[in-house]
């Protein structure tokens, strides 16, 4: 999923669904998916949309890798 960069908009709360509904920290810019939640906050001003920090740039976001998938025929496999 894509994500994007925010601040905070002048005098906002806003909670992050990500981390258990807890309040962004003023001041900080944030990373969150660009999802329909997202967007709405940025219609409503709530957030604005933010350049990423310097470290955000050097190190890439790891890329979410799906589980394997476990089959009879591996289970097999794995009990001789």
């Amino acid at each position: 999923m894509t994500r994007i960069f925010v601040t905070l908009g002048q005098g906002r709360q806003v909670p992050n669904p990500e981390n258990g509904g807890k309040l962004l920290a003023a001041g900080e810019v944030h990373t969150v998916p660009s999802n329909a939640y997202w967007q709405r906050r940025l219609l409503d001003q709530d957030v604005a949309l933010a350049d990423p920090p310097a470290q955000a740039l050097e190190a890439p976001e790891p890329l979410d890798t799906p589980a394997p998938i476990e089959t009879k025929i591996n289970k097999r496999s794995a009990a001789k």
